[in-house]
């Protein structure tokens, strides 16, 4: 007798052992070929499902001209054509056509000296020009410590230097187109009759020789032979006395 479940009934939908054993070994050969397609795009994308990096292909003379050295090659050989030195080179830096190198500005010339200077230095007015106790007063008076140094108010000769009654020991300065100055009741005069002084020069000492009741300048300006006020006159000239 034929057991029930051994008989053949693939007519009715049954699968024989063989069958059902060949069905298995197709499905195990899926799974097989599903596992290693896994595999093969987890090593191509990575584990966290990016890309992998492509292998580098750049050509190694691309690669070089993009370092600096290359860079600076190319620079070199671009200097070379334009008939230039190269920065690297020579470590200098070229400037751009056109471009013009500044000079120097020349130092500032000096500046003029005065035409004209005060006659002395450190002093007081005591006296002005004009009448004094009815008799006139052709000069101003400028006190100050005897020994003060004297100087002439501009360049010229001199014309007189020693003693001049009551003026003591004075000086006498001709500076040309009829103007003279004076220079009286001096202590010590230093310099002599025909020298050359220039504008400023110390010429006497303060003192009080002469007509004098104490150490002062008395200086006149003349016009030819006329007295001037020496204050006014001085002033025009760029000079307070």
């Amino acid at each position: 007798m034929i057991s029930p479940l051994r008989r053949d009934k693939s007519a009715h939908g049954w699968r024989s052992r063989r069958g059902r054993h060949r069905s298995g070994g197709a499905h195990s050969r899926r799974i097989v070929a599903v596992g290693a397609s896994v595999v093969v795009s987890a090593s191509v994308f990575g584990l966290g499902g990016s890309a992998a990096p492509a292998a580098d292909t750049t050509p190694a003379a691309v690669t070089a001209a993009r370092t600096p050295e290359g860079l600076a090659d190319r620079g070199s050989e671009r200097a070379a054509r334009n008939g230039r030195p190269s920065a690297r080179r020579t470590g200098q830096v070229t400037p751009p056509d056109g471009m013009v190198k500044a000079k120097p500005s020349p130092p500032p010339k000096p500046a003029p000296a005065p035409a004209w200077v005060k006659p002395t230095r450190n002093y007081r007015v005591t006296s002005g020009f004009g009448y004094r106790w009815g008799t006139a007063h052709e000069g101003v008076d400028l006190a100050g410590p005897t020994g003060t140094p004297i100087f002439t108010v501009r360049a010229g000769t001199v014309k007189l230097a020693g003693w001049h009654g009551g003026y003591g020991y004075a000086v006498i300065v001709d500076h040309g187109n009829g103007v003279e100055t004076l220079y009286g009741h001096n202590s010590a005069v230093l310099v002599r009759e025909g020298q050359r002084v220039r504008t400023g020069q110390r010429i006497a000492r303060m003192g009080s020789t002469g007509y004098s009741t104490g150490p002062h300048l008395h200086f006149e300006v003349h016009l030819g032979d006329d007295p001037v006020n020496p204050v006014p006159w001085m002033r025009k000239r760029g000079v307070q006395l």
